[in-house]
Order: C-alpha cells, then sequence, then structure tokens
C-alpha cells in the first residue's frame, strides 16, 4: 500500500514517515525543498535516531520523494472511493 505524506522535513520523516514505512506502506514524500528531495531521491533511504535512552536508529526505505511542484497521481492509490 502507499501513503503520501505532504512534508518530508524532520517531523514528517522522523515520526510519520517511519511508523508508516515500518508498517508496510510506500511512504510518497511530498516537499517543496528540492535539495532535500533529491537527496532522498540519490540515497532512497534516511535513519531516525530515537529520542529514547539508547537512541537507537531505525532506517526508512520505503519512500520515493516528490517536489511539491511535481503533480502526484492521487486518485490510483485508493482501492475504494474514501467517502
Amino acid at each position: 500500500m502507499k501513503a503520501v505524506h505532504f512534508g518530508a522535513g524532520n517531523i514528517g520523516r522522523g515520526f510519520i514517515g517511519l511508523l508508516l514505512s515500518q508498517s508496510g506502506y510506500e511512504v510518497i514524500f511530498s516537499d517543496v525543498n528540492r535539495t532535500l528531495v533529491e537527496e532522498l531521491q540519490r540515497r532512497g533511504e534516511y535513519t531516525v535516531t530515537l529520542a529514547d535512552d539508547a537512541e537507537r536508529r531505525c532506517r526508512s526505505r520505503a519512500l520515493r520523494p516528490s517536489t511539491g511542484r511535481t503533480w502526484i497521481p492521487l486518485r490510483p492509490l485508493w482501492r475504494r472511493p474514501i467517502w
């Protein structure tokens, strides 16, 4: 399954994106920061350091970054209408 998240900043990647990725979703980040998007595209993954006592590091790989200027066809992502 796929999930679209608007904003690939620290909160989007560090919390929401990681949870979606760990739940088996292909995460599509949309962000206007072209430099960030290009770096995510180049790496194909990112690392999150958890704010716990052990400061565990988690790697997120299921992502497809896109700039906010790129049109993402949302309708094909849904299997049925959401209303």
